[in-house]
C-alpha cells in the first residue's frame, strides 16, 4: 500500500469515527432527556434496528402496535436522531403550544424542498417571523368567513363515508387528505378542486393529487433509511430521481395558480 492510499484509507476512518461519536454523543443526549420513559430496546450507534428499513405502510399498523405495548407516550431513537411519539391530543397541545423548542426534527428537512423553508419547517428567528406574520391570518373573524367552505367540504367527507358498506374495511386516511387538500386549495388558493367528487377529469388536478401521495409515500420511507439521509445518496436513487421529477409537477402547477391569480388580480 503506498503513502497516498495509506493517507486517504487513514482520513476515511479519522471521518468515520468523528460521525459516529457525533451519532453516539447526540443519542446519548437524547436518552438522558428522556430517562425513564418507556420505548423500544436501544442499541448503540444503530438506535432501534428492528424499526430501520420500515415501508410507509407499516408505519401506522406499528406505531399502533408500539402505543398498545408502551402506552401513549413513549421514545423512539433512531440512528439519526430521536423522537417522542405521543397518541394523546393534550400531550401533542403541550408539545405545539411551546415557542421555544422550535428546532425541527432531522426528518423535517426532507419536506423542505416541497415546501420551503415556512412555519411548518423553519426555527429560531425565521420561525418567529413567519409565525408573527400568520397569526392573523387564523384569527376568528377571518376563519369565520371559510366556514361556509369548511362546512360544504366537511358534508361531502361524511356523504362520502356514509357510502360505504358498514363493517368493510376502507382507507380512511384518503377520505380525510382529499378533504383537507379541498379544504386547503379552496381557502389559500381560491381553486375548487373537487378531489372527493372525484373531479380527475381535469388531468392538471389529477396529477397534483398523485404527485403529493407519491411525495408523501418517498418521504415517509426515506425517514426510517438512516442511510438516505444523505443527499447525495438519496438523490442517486431510483426514489430520490422520482421525487425530483414530482416535485416539478407539484411546483409547476401551484406557479401556474399563483401567475393565473396575479393576471386576475391586476384585471381586477
Amino acid at each position: 500500500m503506498d503513502s497516498l492510499t495509506s493517507v486517504l484509507v487513514a482520513v476515511f476512518c479519522i471521518v468515520i469515527a468523528m460521525l459516529l461519536n457525533k451519532v453516539r454523543v447526540r443519542n446519548k443526549k437524547f436518552l438522558d432527556g428522556v430517562k425513564g420513559m418507556p420505548g423500544p430496546e436501544y442499541y448503540p450507534l444503530v438506535g432501534t434496528i428492528k424499526y430501520i428499513g420500515l415501508s410507509s405502510d407499516r408505519a401506522i399498523a406499528t406505531s399502533k402496535e408500539m402505543q398498545r405495548e408502551y402506552g401513549d407516550i413513549f421514545r423512539m431513537p433512531l440512528p439519526f436522531f430521536g423522537a417522542v411519539i405521543m397518541a394523546r391530543a393534550e400531550y401533542l397541545e403541550i408539545a405545539l403550544s411551546n415557542t421555544e423548542e422550535i428546532k425541527k426534527a432531522e426528518g423535517y428537512r426532507f419536506l423542505q424542498p416541497w415546501l420551503g423553508t415556512g412555519l411548518l419547517t423553519a426555527t429560531g428567528a425565521k420561525w418567529h417571523a413567519h409565525r408573527k406574520m400568520f397569526t392573523p391570518t387564523f384569527h376568528f373573524k377571518i376563519l369565520e368567513s371559510f366556514l361556509d367552505i369548511f362546512y360544504d367540504k366537511s358534508e361531502i367527507l361524511v356523504k362520502r363515508l356514509l357510502e360505504i358498506t358498514p363493517g368493510k374495511e376502507f382507507d380512511m386516511y384518503r377520505h380525510i387528505t382529499l378533504c383537507t387538500l379541498d379544504i386547503i386549495c379552496e381557502t389559500a388558493m381560491g381553486i375548487n378542486m373537487n378531489t372527493q367528487l372525484g373531479n380527475q377529469d381535469n388531468s392538471e388536478n389529477a396529477e397534483y393529487i398523485n404527485s403529493i401521495y407519491i411525495l408523501s409515500e418517498i418521504i415517509s420511507s426515506r425517514i426510517f433509511r438512516p442511510w438516505l439521509f444523505i443527499d447525495k445518496i438519496f438523490y442517486s436513487t431510483s426514489a430520490g430521481k422520482r421525487s425530483l421529477k414530482v416535485l416539478e409537477s407539484l411546483h409547476g402547477f401551484t406557479n401556474k395558480v399563483v401567475k393565473e391569480k396575479i393576471a386576475a388580480r391586476k384585471q381586477n
